[in-house]
């Protein structure tokens, strides 16, 4: 009862408690920005599932690299054989940055970039041989530029994150991608 009581006078007291108006000015003063704000690229929500895992600079690393032109080989299909390209141009520009950024091995890096680079090309190349030949390319056309945009993404990102004298490697990349778009 006593219960009852408590949350009877509670909701009165609520219900006939005087009202309070607030009279507030918005003012919206702009203040500039001391410099503008770099979105950090996550470079696995972009290419999931690609992890860098061994890079150029790892003595192993022949071994992964043989094991994808194996693969290649058992490719038959030049549309698909576009596809797995452009997926190893994915993963040698998440291996640039982990070279770039974790690493700090710039030249292995520049390598890992040309090595992304040469793949694209290669994906372009078979792209056309497909379309020369009559084949429907619309959703590998569609593939490639979606992953050469989010390589451009994170390139820039990477970009902006390495000294001064390592970004001119990363706009030359960010320029040829931009060639093949």
């Amino acid at each position: 009862m006593l219960n009852f009581v408590l949350v009877f006078l509670a909701t009165l007291s609520i219900l006939f408690a005087p009202s309070v108006t607030v009279n507030a000015k918005n003012t919206i003063t702009a203040t500039p920005s001391p410099s503008p704000i770099i979105k950090k690229v996550n470079s696995y929500e972009l290419f999931w599932p690609i992890t860098a895992g061994r890079v150029m600079s790892d003595q192993l690393y022949f071994l992964k690299s043989l094991k994808e032109q194996l693969r290649e080989m058992f490719i038959f299909s030049d549309i698909k054989k576009a596809e797995y390209n452009v997926t190893l141009s994915e993963k040698r520009t998440v291996e640039a940055e982990k070279l770039f950024l974790i690493n700090q091995d710039y030249s292995y890096g520049k390598q890992s970039l040309d090595v992304a680079q040469a793949k694209r090309e290669k994906a372009q190349n078979l792209l056309m041989e497909a379309q020369e030949k009559g084949r429907n390319v619309i959703d590998l056309n569609n593939i490639m530029v979606s992953s050469f945009e989010r390589q451009i993404e994170l390139l820039s990102y990477i970009e902006t994150q390495v000294p001064e004298e390592q970004k001119s490697v990363l706009s030359e990349s960010i320029d040829k991608i931009n060639s093949l778009l």
